[in-house]
């Protein structure tokens, strides 16, 4: 796991050990033309905006894998109200956004 801006180690972000003891590293048995899901647990620090990462698979000789980045997503909402209009020179208008109680005058 690597910060995506910084490509700095986020190793350290993965909750849970393996069977031979090392985080994020886990054995499993898959047969031919199969597939199996893996999953992990884990706490993103404050301030990391993407997360790269690297998943390999070894049989025998043969190694398999992939790289990928994910966004992290924030518990910000962003809202976006429009609301046309329009005032004539000289004139103040109050307008009203009932959706988020907000009130803008101009």
């Amino acid at each position: 796991m690597y910060d995506a801006v910084t490509m700095q180690s986020l190793d350290s972000i993965m909750r849970d050990e393996g069977a031979d003891g090392r985080m994020g590293v886990h054995s499993f048995d898959v047969k031919a033309g199969g597939s199996i899901g893996l999953r992990w647990e884990l706490v993103i620090p404050e301030g990391v905006q993407a997360i790269s990462y690297k998943l390999t698979a070894q049989a025998g000789t043969h190694v398999d894998g992939e790289e990928k980045t994910i966004p992290v997503l924030t518990n910000s909402l962003l809202i976006t109200e429009a609301l046309p209009f329009s005032v004539r020179a000289g004139k103040v208008k109050s307008l009203t956004f009932a959706k988020r109680k907000l009130t803008a005058v101009r």
